[in-house]
């Protein structure tokens, strides 16, 4: 008898015990969700930013077998790079084109997406052809005189360059380096990644920042800080339905030996 209500005493001690954990848990995610969330000034409406331009923002859309192209294809064939490069200079020129943007002996950052390592163009990773056609655009501004870099911090673990079988690599990347097509251009690749010592500390103004958790103070690679022209090449999602625009392609600007990676094999 002793034994069964020493059992029992045991069960119910174990299940409170359960339950008290799982209610301070609750408890303690509530509590610090409300926390972090009431912050003054971490919400603001679209309204109540301060306007970056005047300018009406251009958006052009260019399929391969817009009319306007000299050379078109249906869009169930896998077009060649010239097509590509003609489809990229269009949408380029109907934007108002680059002349107004890029001068002489400025430094130009190209931002391109590179989350996956199964090859360029697919659903995470901006197609090569297209950066090969903005780096040749850009650099006809004046030519071998424009400093090109095409940046990323990709949350793979092969993210360096220079690195047989890195995520560059892959891709088609590196081969841009020495690409006959590309001589006499002052290109590099550049892992926003690290090391730590190529990371600058930024301050956002209190008028246009909304993240709180560091003070409105980031850490960002130094080519990016340091590019007159900061040009974003994301690739349109196929996976995951959802709408991010072109935001999805920054998360890579944030360091990886400074705020950690959420790396995958």
């Amino acid at each position: 008898m002793n034994t069964l209500t020493s059992s029992k005493a045991k069960k119910i001690f174990f299940r409170l015990s359960i339950g008290t954990a799982i209610l301070i848990a609750i408890g303690w995610d509530l509590s610090t969700s409300v926390s972090n969330s009431i912050v003054s000034g971490t919400f603001r409406y679209e309204s109540e930013f301060e306007p970056i331009s005047t300018t009406p923002a251009k958006v052009a859309i260019v399929p391969s077998d817009y009319s306007g192209l000299s050379s078109t294809v249906s869009r169930t064939v896998n077009p060649t790079y010239t097509q590509i490069e003609g489809m990229v200079r269009k949408a380029i020129e109907l934007q108002g084109g680059l002349s107004g943007i890029v001068k002489e002996g400025d430094k130009v950052a190209l931002k391109v997406n590179l989350v996956e390592s199964s090859g360029s163009g697919n659903g995470g990773v901006t197609d090569v052809r297209v950066t090969k056609a903005v780096i040749k655009i850009v650099d006809e501004i004046s030519h071998g005189k424009i400093h090109i870099s095409v940046v990323e911090g990709t949350a793979r673990q092969n993210d360096e360059p220079n690195e047989a079988g890195s995520v560059w690599e892959i891709n088609g990347y590196t081969g841009l380096l020495t690409d006959s097509y590309l001589n006499g251009i002052d290109l590099k690749l550049v892992n926003l990644n690290g090391p730590i010592t190529d990371l600058v500390e930024i301050t956002i103004p209190d008028n246009k920042r909304t993240a709180e958790p560091f003070g409105g103070k980031f850490h960002v690679h130094k080519a990016e800080v340091e590019a007159d022209v900061y040009i974003s090449i994301p690739v349109l999602k196929i996976h995951d339905t959802g709408i991010t625009n072109a935001l999805k392609n920054q998360v890579g600007i944030a360091p990886g030996t400074y705020y950690g990676d959420n790396k995958k094999s």
